[in-house]
């Protein structure tokens, strides 16, 4: 004797007497939305980091020698300008 035979009922199953099941393709679609999030989310946070090591790895580089030079020309002149105020009070 071979199987008894299955019956089709539709988009949904039954389980038991009165209660069915969700239907799967609404499921997997919820499931690949959720895949989708996730990994759009992990990438943001991917970016996310190589901005912050960028950012570390421009603030502690060394300078160029020009940049070197420029500066120490600005603290010499604020320096400067700073020496021509004198004291309060004092003529």
């Amino acid at each position: 004797m071979g199987l008894p035979p299955r019956h089709h009922q539709g988009a949904y199953c039954s389980i038991k007497a009165g209660v069915r099941a969700r239907p799967v393709a609404p499921r997997r679609r919820l499931a690949g939305a959720e895949l989708v999030a996730k990994l759009v989310s992990r990438k943001a946070r991917a970016a996310v980091a190589v901005d912050a090591r960028e950012e570390e790895r421009r603030r502690t580089r060394q300078k160029s020698r020009g940049q070197k030079v420029r500066m120490i020309q600005a603290k010499k002149h604020r320096a400067g300008i700073k020496a021509c105020r004198g004291r309060p009070g004092a003529n």
